[in-house]
């Protein structure tokens, strides 16, 4: 089972991990649902909370793993899960900026140039410290996407990383914790005539899948204890994430 939970309600602030206020801090209120939502995976059973890099993400799953109570090596950070690259959504208002950042990698003004855990123990950890978090979370896939970025090359790197995670943790129970984007991605994985109109603040895309009984003998097609195909297992509105068809 994989779940894809939205970033949850964020400040208008600015922030340095960004020369914008794309990757503000959560609010009081934000990381309150975040919590919340920890609360609701409880009955889940969730084997691995990955992340996006991005700092409202971390904070949201920060509150997620410590009401989870996982234990290190299963909070993990996932690069490709990030935000949409766009120099004109992450540097937004910022043109003083724009000719300079606009260009480089993001590597290497994500953190001021430092490395995740450099920054996890440096810059992000008061705003990690407000969760009450014991552990820190680890780089799973440490491999940016391409900056710049369109959309349409983003929903297929979402795509691309949702069917890496589905195989790499087979029979585990995973909550993925990204941005909107990445949510539509997972639907239209599933439905293709699906257009995604609105996220909340704590919507999610559950995904399930089973693995098939072994045979009772004679000859089959399927492999003993195969997985069967994934389905979505939710309705538009049911879990936060709103879609219509044309």
């Amino acid at each position: 089972m994989v779940w894809d939970a939205v970033h949850l309600r964020w400040a208008e602030l600015a922030f340095p991990l960004l020369p914008a206020h794309r990757d503000p801090p959560l609010s009081t209120k934000g990381r309150q649902q975040a919590r919340e939502a920890g609360q609701l995976f409880k009955e889940k059973n969730i084997d691995y909370v990955l992340t996006s890099p991005f700092l409202r993400c971390l904070q949201t799953s920060a509150e997620i793993v410590d009401e989870l109570g996982l234990a290190q090596g299963r909070w993990l950070v996932v690069w490709p899960m990030c935000e949409l690259c766009d120099p004109r959504l992450l540097l937004a208002g910022r043109d003083d900026v724009k000719p300079v950042l606009g260009k480089r990698p993001i590597r290497e003004w994500m953190w001021d140039g430092q490395s995740m855990d450099q920054a996890v123990e440096g810059m992000l950890a008061p705003e990690l410290a407000h969760s009450g978090v014991r552990i820190r979370p680890e780089m799973w896939s440490d491999n940016p996407p391409t900056y710049p970025e369109k959309l349409d090359g983003a929903l297929k790197r979402y795509e691309k990383q949702i069917k890496g995670i589905c195989k790499d943790f087979a029979g585990r129970n995973v909550l993925v914790v990204t941005h909107g984007e990445a949510l539509r991605a997972a639907v239209n994985m599933h439905d293709t005539r699906a257009s995604v109109y609105e996220v909340r603040h704590t919507g999610y895309v559950p995904l399930h899948r089973e693995r098939k009984p072994a045979p009772a003998g004679g000859s089959s097609s399927g492999k003993p204890g195969a997985w069967g195909p994934w389905n979505m297992v939710c309705t538009s509105g049911q879990t936060g994430v709103m879609w219509s068809y044309a």
